[in-house]
C-alpha cells in the first residue's frame, strides 16, 4: 500500500512539475499614436531590428511560431502583410530587457556619437517574458507593446503559444484606425 501511495504521490509530482502554467498577456498602445495611415504590416525576423532596438533572440522554433500567429492574425484582421521595405508597421519579438541605441550629435553637427541607454522600461520586462513590439517603419516610432508572461520556451510554454500570440494579438490596433481601437 506504501508503495502504491508512493507511486501516486510520484505520477502527480511529475505532472505538476511537467505542466506550465497559463501564459499571462499585457499591452500597452502609445494613444498618441495613430493607425490611420497605416495598413501594410511585416515580421522583421532577428536579423532585421528595427533602429538601434536590441532584444535577445527567441529560439527558431518560438521565433517561427511567433511570426507564424502573428501574420496570419493579423491577415485576419485586414492588415496587408508585405514585405519588410514596404510595411507601414514592424513587429518586432524577443525576450529580455530592452536597450536602445540613440545617436547623439558633437556641437559641429556632423559626426554622431553613439550611446547606449536603459530602456524606459526597465524594471517592466521579466525574465519568463516574451515580448512583441510594433514600430512605424518609416520613423522608427514605437507604437505599441505586447508581453506573454510566464513563456520560458518549454515544451509545454511552445505548445500554448500560438494561442498566446493569438490572444495578445487581439488587443492590436486594427489596420487606419486610432490606436485605442482592439482588434476584436
Amino acid at each position: 500500500m506504501a508503495a502504491m501511495r508512493a507511486l501516486v504521490l510520484s505520477a502527480l509530482a511529475l505532472a505538476l512539475a511537467c505542466s506550465a502554467a497559463p501564459l499571462k498577456i499585457r499591452s500597452v498602445t502609445d494613444l498618441g499614436a495613430s493607425f490611420e495611415g497605416h495598413r501594410r504590416v511585416a515580421y522583421a525576423g532577428p536579423d532585421a531590428p528595427p533602429g538601434g532596438f536590441q532584444r535577445v533572440p527567441l529560439t527558431e522554433d518560438a521565433e517561427r511560431i511567433v511570426e507564424d500567429t502573428a501574420i496570419g492574425t493579423l491577415d485576419e484582421a485586414g492588415w496587408e502583410v508585405v514585405p519588410l521595405a514596404q510595411a507601414d508597421v514592424i513587429l518586432r519579438a524577443g525576450t529580455g530587457r530592452r536597450d536602445f541605441q540613440e545617436a547623439a550629435f558633437q556641437a559641429n553637427g556632423t559626426a554622431p556619437v553613439i550611446f547606449e541607454s536603459a530602456s524606459t522600461y526597465e524594471g517592466e520586462v521579466e525574465d519568463d517574458t516574451l515580448v512583441v513590439d510594433a514600430f512605424e517603419r518609416a520613423t522608427g516610432r514605437h507604437l505599441w507593446h505586447g508581453q506573454i508572461v510566464g513563456f520560458d520556451e518549454s515544451p509545454a510554454a511552445l505548445e500554448q503559444l500560438p494561442a498566446a500570440v493569438r490572444r495578445l494579438l487581439g488587443t492590436f490596433p486594427l489596420p487606419g484606425t486610432p490606436a485605442s481601437r482592439p482588434l476584436r
